[in-house]
């Protein structure tokens, strides 16, 4: 869990955000917060033609236990968080985030801005 995002923001009763996590797909917060919403649109063009164009049942993620009994539904639903304007996208609790959220503010007072990045033409 710490791996995934410096950890839950109760260390000593971390159970609501494992729980959140267990037996499910999630994109790891922080490459979430600090890379994808910064090329939203990319990633969520991306993880639409996954679901669409691959018949699979399994995902092997680059951490944790893999492979990991998956399909497109369950794929879209890691993804939700930018295919989806709901607050029931993220299922980790908001506090979870603090940690990162003062990362991002910290790299924005440092000038570290979003990248404007050119579209690759689609094949």
């Amino acid at each position: 869990l710490l791996a995934s995002y410096f950890g839950p923001f109760d260390l000593l009763h971390p159970e609501k955000s494992f729980d959140a996590l267990a037996d499910r797909l999630i994109v790891a917060p922080v490459v979430r917060k600090l890379v994808y919403s910064r090329i939203s649109k990319e990633i969520a063009d991306f993880a639409m033609d996954v679901a669409a164009c691959w018949n699979f049942d399994k995902v092997i993620p680059a951490h944790f236990e893999a492979p990991v009994k998956a399909d497109s539904r369950d794929w879209l639903e890691a993804f939700s968080f930018l295919l989806e304007d709901r607050e029931e996208a993220n299922p980790l609790p908001e506090e979870d985030f603090e940690t990162l959220d003062n990362v991002e503010r910290v790299l924005l007072s440092f000038g570290l801005k979003p990248s404007t990045l050119k579209r690759r033409k689609r094949y």
